[in-house]
């Protein structure tokens, strides 16, 4: 696991520029394949979202120093805001 010592307000700021990052990836992947740009361009868009987007998560699991197994699980709940509770009450 790793642990990263910063200030709430400086982990907040990271987490920011990270997602607006890969946001800002997804956009131009977006508009590459609305633009019809040929194959070539279109895998290494693709290929640079998915990449974008893994980072995007190992990089809040990191800076929240969550484990790794269970990074994709938090983040998803506090995104969604659901509990860890299934049983339907």
């Amino acid at each position: 696991m790793i642990f990263l010592e910063f200030g709430s307000m400086s982990k907040k700021r990271l987490l920011v520029a990270c997602w607006a990052i890969v946001a800002m990836v997804w956009i131009a992947m977006g508009v590459g394949l609305a633009l019809g740009m040929d194959t070539g361009l279109r895998i290494a868009l693709v290929t640079a979202a998915a990449i974008a987007l893994e980072a995007g998560f190992w990089i809040t699991a990191a800076i929240l120093g969550v484990s790794v197994f269970e990074s994709r699980k938090r983040i998803w709940r506090y995104i969604t805001g659901k509990s860890g509770d299934q049983s339907g009450e």
